[in-house]
């Protein structure tokens, strides 16, 4: 009897030592939960995720903000829109819309270069082809010419190795990974960016769809300042649309309609280096 009793008095020490030790672990799991909330609050409003994410390598510039490049001569660059006729006056159709020339003035310091998953490889090899053709006779005439003459220049490759025909140079911007929009986005503003250039890979895919491409960043507030280097990127293509690349085309007349304007690269080198 007095054995079993023991037995039965040692049982409930343990059972209430387990329990405490229980409820421990859970006070310990709910403070750390509570604190890492707090912390998590304080680095969101203090925009501390891209401050450290920017000294890890995700979101990287070798040089700070302030020492980026800053030319502020005027250019004079030409694009285009399209519009499509309205006329309340008379009897409209698709036929009659028309493209719209037009020259932009502005300071090379407010023009910022967008580069979206210029990749040094790519799954498909035919368009792989395709893209590289692009790159070394239209993107890096492109970049090369925008780096001569101080224009700010972004690469936003997601993930994947940047062609090394345009690898960054140390005081370019590399945005990339989860933050990579509110950091472009603050970059821009402190810059005070007025129109953005976009070029990269592949049209209708992440140029317009990336959180850094053409619909995010047009509803960031460069809505109709986006400017598309029409003919420094390409899309992929259907079998029927490829010969004559009309998914390209769709895509530049969906951006000139809805989003902004385009040009060319030999307009964007012509504008950089006319004299003042």
């Amino acid at each position: 009897m007095w054995c079993e009793l023991c037995r039965s008095e040692k049982r409930s020490r343990g059972d209430v030592m387990i329990r405490k030790v229980r409820l421990s672990v859970v006070a310990a799991l709910v403070v750390a939960f509570l604190i890492g909330g707090i912390l998590g609050v304080i680095a969101q409003r203090a925009h501390l995720p891209g401050k450290v994410l920017w000294q890890v390598g995700i979101i990287k510039s070798v040089v700070p903000w302030s020492q980026l490049p800053n030319n502020d001569r005027l250019i004079h660059l030409k694009v285009r829109e399209f519009q499509v006729a309205n006329d309340p006056e008379e009897f409209d159709t698709e036929q009659d819309g028309h493209y719209v020339q037009k020259e932009i003035e502005v300071p090379i310091s407010k023009l910022a270069l967008i580069l979206i998953d210029v990749w040094a490889e790519h799954p498909n090899d035919g368009w792989a082809e395709r893209e590289r053709m692009n790159i070394k006779t239209k993107l890096a005439p492109l970049v090369n010419a925008a780096r001569e003459h101080g224009m700010l220049i972004v690469h936003s490759p997601h993930g994947r190795a940047i062609h090394p025909l345009v690898s960054p140079l140390p005081n370019e911007v590399v945005v990339d990974g989860p933050y990579e929009q509110d950091e472009l986005v603050q970059l821009l503003r402190k810059k005070g960016i007025q129109y953005l250039l976009y070029a990269g890979y592949a049209t209708q895919m992440c140029v317009l769809h990336r959180p850094t491409g053409i619909i995010e960043m047009s509803k960031c507030g460069w809505a109709n300042r986006i400017i598309l280097v029409r003919d420094a990127t390409i899309a992929i293509e259907a079998p029927w649309s490829l010969e004559g690349e009309l998914t390209h085309k769709v895509v530049v007349f969906m951006i000139e309609t809805n989003y902004g304007m385009s040009t060319t690269v030999e307009e964007v080198i012509r504008a950089l280096e006319e004299k003042s």
